[in-house]
């Protein structure tokens, strides 16, 4: 209706319609806007691709009637044959009607307002309905730019929350090496990001339009001066930047916006889709497959497996995506399929647009909403992937080449040890080097420094680290020292010091007592404040303000930090058992 309106004015100021039967005319494009804008489909002029550079805001609609049986007479099924021609004519009988009763005329007496000779003046289906078609695929665009850049926001949000989170990283579903779990959801961010921008340059290419060109782009029948009035006139009323096709014969026939859109939108499918089959591997278990993230339960996962719960959201994700590829197949054999001066299957293409749109759009939000927002991490399950990997011995070839490296990661899959262990046992490197070469800043390509999330003198499994020495300081520890231990070095005579170190800071020491701190191989992080007894929530002793409770699910229960015997304790479990499964 836009785009009559704007041609019944540009007739208008061309001489070929009165200045009252425009305006009847305008006025009837008007009353059906109105009632199309009242639908709950409706998108707000506000939004009809406001990002698109050059745009400016859309004229207001007039105040007027609201009459939604006005909708009902639009009785035309998208896909058609004719390229478009039955819903022109539609459209066309619809404003004449209108605009009849509007000048106190009973429907039908087409003397007074034709849809062909006034409606359709200057015009032919075959650049009035693409030019409608652009317009109607811009304002959709708005909203799934919208809904694109709000996940995108939402990853980023969880790649920082997460960004202390050491976990392997996997290709062709084996053991690679490590990497954080913040870098795993950046890229994710990070590379839907593109497709923001790509998006708006597609909406760009819709903004040359073939307004004035009629049947075939040669302007037969139309005002020579039409094409350039319309399309100024087009771009007053919708804010948005529409240009007049260089050539007009080239761009009756040509649907190449439309194919470069589908294939964005096919990109975007495929890099959610991805990320959805991600979530799904990730989330795989609980107990019996990956178990690094959690999803929000949305559904009961089975009729007849209690407890079962599914991940329900990506797996519509994954659907949409596979519709939004189908649709992109569409598109491209209705494109190869036009012929000589016109595609006579636009009408398939832009119906292929508008569904794979209204999908992603609708699927966007849901995957944002009810799935990423509530992400959690299961830190032990990252934190015990990389003590158990052998993909460890990967941060070692520098050193100690690739041979070397192949046998201790062997020796350590066979016998159940850590990588460090079978470096240490086969003396390949000191035990400084090792942890130089394991230490998460070396193996992940960023500093894993500063507070956890769940504060100072916590424990906590998502500030990690990867070190494999045993330090005797001969100097007073530090307060609010980060000691690192790994409850599962079962056995090795570097738990066993480590733990013995840690005990001998007792509760009563001072700050400025000797003790003995052990650093050893892999990652479960406990931060002790050796000089406060912080706690979740707690002040700290130099007045700093309360630590937060930790963001995600399923942290694990703190120690007491001014109990050593407490950690002793739990260290010498794991210990003692696998001491008792090597002998």
């Amino acid at each position: 209706m836009v785009v009559k309106k704007a041609c019944a004015q540009a007739n208008c100021r061309l001489g070929g319609l009165s200045q009252p039967l425009a305006q009847a005319v305008v006025d009837a494009c008007d009353d059906i806007c109105r009632a199309a804008a009242a639908s709950p489909a409706a998108t707000p002029r506000a939004a009809w691709s406001s990002s698109l550079p050059g745009a400016t805001e859309a004229a207001p609609l007039p105040d007027g009637p609201l009459i939604p049986d006005l909708l009902a007479d639009f009785a035309v099924d998208m896909v058609q044959g004719g390229a478009g021609t039955s819903t022109n004519m539609n459209a066309n009988e619809v404003v004449a009607n209108r605009a009849l009763e509007r000048m106190g005329c009973p429907r039908g007496v087409y003397a007074r307002c034709h849809p062909n000779d006034h409606v359709n003046q200057s015009q032919s289906t075959n650049d009035a309905y693409p030019t409608a078609c652009k317009l109607a695929v811009l304002r959709k665009q708005g909203g799934l730019i919208v809904e694109l850049a709000a996940l995108v926001a939402s990853l980023r949000a969880k790649a920082e929350e997460f960004k202390g989170v050491l976990k392997m990283g996997r290709t062709q579903l084996q053991d690679a090496v490590p990497m954080t779990l913040g870098q795993e959801l950046g890229s994710w961010a990070n590379s839907l990001e593109l497709d923001v921008k790509t998006i708006e340059s597609r909406g760009s290419d819709l903004l040359s339009v073939n307004l004035g060109g009629t049947a075939i782009g040669t302007g037969v029948c139309a005002h020579p001066a039409f094409g350039k009035v319309a399309t100024r006139v087009l771009a007053e009323e919708t804010g948005l930047p529409f240009v007049l096709a260089h050539d007009l014969i080239q761009a009756s026939s040509c649907v190449d916006a439309f194919v470069a859109l589908s294939g964005t939108l096919r990109r975007v499918a495929l890099k959610v889709g991805k990320v959805c089959s991600d979530l799904r591997l990730l989330s795989s278990g609980p107990r019996c497959g990956f178990g690094e993230l959690e999803l929000p339960a949305m559904a009961p996962g089975s009729s007849i497996m209690p407890g079962k719960v599914n991940p329900v959201i990506p797996e519509v994700m994954n659907q949409v995506a596979f519709a939004v590829i189908g649709n992109d197949v569409r598109v491209v054999l209705a494109a190869e399929g036009g012929q000589l001066q016109l595609n006579v299957f636009e009408p398939l293409i832009v119906y292929s647009l508008f569904q794979s749109m209204d999908m992603l759009t609708r699927g966007l939000r849901t995957l944002r909403l009810r799935c990423i927002d509530g992400l959690a991490v299961h830190a032990e399950a990252c934190a015990a992937h990389v003590r158990r990997s052998i993909g460890l011995a990967t941060a070692l070839l520098p050193e100690i080449g690739y041979s070397a490296a192949s046998r201790v990661a062997k020796a350590a899959l066979r016998r159940g040890t850590g990588v460090a262990d079978e470096v240490l046992a086969e003396g390949l490197l000191s035990a400084e080097r090792i942890a130089a070469l394991l230490s998460p800043e070396a193996m992940v390509g960023q500093s894993l420094t500063g507070p956890a999330p769940g504060g100072r003198g916590a424990v906590s499994a998502y500030t990690t680290t990867a070190t494999a020495e045993i330090l005797r300081a001969p100097t007073p520890p530090p307060p609010g020292l980060v000691v690192s231990l790994d409850a599962a070095a079962a056995g090795s005579a570097a738990c066993r010091a480590g733990a013995a170190a840690v005990a001998r800071a007792s509760p009563g020491a001072s700050p400025t007592s000797r003790a003995s701190l052990a650093i050893v191989p892999r990652v479960v992080s406990i931060n002790v404040d050796l000089s406060a007894g912080a706690s979740y929530g707690e002040p700290l002793a130099d007045g700093g303000p309360p630590s937060p409770p930790p963001s995600p699910a399923r942290t694990p229960p703190p120690f007491s930090v001014l109990d050593p015997a407490a950690l002793v304790t739990a260290l010498a479990a794991p210990c003692e058992e696998k001491d008792e499964k090597r002998r």
